[in-house]
């Protein structure tokens, strides 16, 4: 059984190896929080495989690096979030803030831990009552959790916005990283299960194992979905797309009153059709948002609100239909002609 698990964490500390080398054509932000995610997987898969082997000084050592790294990881995974639909570039200072709850944690768990392990003396008795009820360990997770489940708020919120303002934006570019957040969610919820598990029922073997075959499965296949397409891991195309600040090119939606009445709403869709069946503007493949709002002779809000409440659809699916017309078109007429 052991040699089993050996191999199922050999092949994850090797795919997560490939992960890292694929990803050195990230742009930078996004490289470093990428990287620095799957470093922080490997150490859990070695201390696992330390504890497994009853390796005690090592599995000891590696408890330092993991113990409350979960507390990092979850703001990483929001930067790394930030970094994949914007022009974000670095992590400001007052976003530091986000670690505190990892220094606290070294703090109050690590250091006294240290200190009593090496004094003959348990000094600090408070870590008792913590190891008993297993607080680091839920503290840490539902922390890890709650960041999960923001990240992927926030980027469902960010596809949202590009869909709404960009045409050529492909959705592939953006699977990877939504499989990645959903599957890190996934592995935290087997985990927890786990653990709740074991609170009811006595479970001889480490549920932990359940939890490191889930991620090592979850990473397989973004491996393989990666090296597949190739553009998912880089993203520079759907940076080169959206190349200016979204804080000038997308505001807040305004509200549905900006078209006071019907006759403006069926002036402003008949302005639309014209623009679209004369000027074809979908043909090119850059459109915005912006640029066919200064078609119409209307503002990009104004357009916004119309494509979204009124005729309920986004930008990039109505330009995407078009082309998809065009297409159809020029099919049948080849079909036309050749008969």
């Amino acid at each position: 059984m052991n040699l089993i698990i050996d191999f199922i964490l050999v092949v994850g500390f090797t795919i997560s190896i490939v992960i890292l080398i694929l990803n050195s054509n990230q742009k930078k932000l996004t490289k470093k929080t990428l990287c620095t995610i799957h470093i922080i997987a490997l150490l859990y898969i070695i201390n696992f495989y330390f504890e497994l082997h009853n390796l005690k000084i090592l599995s000891f050592v590696s408890f330092l690096f993991t113990g409350g790294l979960l507390l990092c990881l979850g703001p990483i995974l929001l930067f790394y979030t930030k970094s994949i639909c914007t022009n974000k570039q670095t992590i400001k200072k007052n976003e530091l803030i986000h670690f505190i709850p990892h220094i606290l944690y070294w703090t109050i768990v690590t250091i006294p831990f240290l200190i009593n392990t090496f004094s003959e003396s348990k000094v600090f008795k408070h870590l008792l009552v913590i190891e008993n009820y297993d607080i680091p360990y839920w503290f840490e997770t539902l922390m890890f959790i709650g960041y999960i489940l923001f990240s992927i708020q926030l980027f469902l919120r960010y596809k949202s916005i590009l869909k709404s303002n960009f045409s050529s934006l492909d959705p592939n570019n953006l699977k990877w990283s939504q499989f990645f957040l959903i599957g890190l969610l996934m592995v935290m919820l087997v985990d927890v299960s786990g653990s709740i598990t074991k609170l009811f029922i006595e479970v001889k073997w480490e549920t932990g194992f359940i939890t490191i075959i889930s991620y090592i499965i979850i990473l397989t296949y973004l491996t393989y979905y990666g090296i597949n397409n190739s553009s998912v891991l880089i993203n520079k195309t759907l940076l080169n797309t959206i190349d200016v600040k979204l804080e000038k090119e997308i505001q807040p939606a305004p509200q549905k009153t900006a078209i006071q009445s019907n006759e403006d709403y069926i002036l402003l869709k008949e302005k639309l059709d014209h623009i679209l069946q004369i000027q074809k503007p979908y043909l090119d493949e850059n459109l915005s948002l912006n640029a066919l709002a200064k078609l119409i002779g209307i503002s990009d809000k104004k357009l916004s609100i119309l494509l979204n409440q009124h005729l309920e659809t986004t930008f990039y699916d109505l330009i995407n239909k078009k082309r998809v017309d065009a297409v159809k078109e020029k099919i049948n007429m080849l079909i036309r002609i050749s008969t």
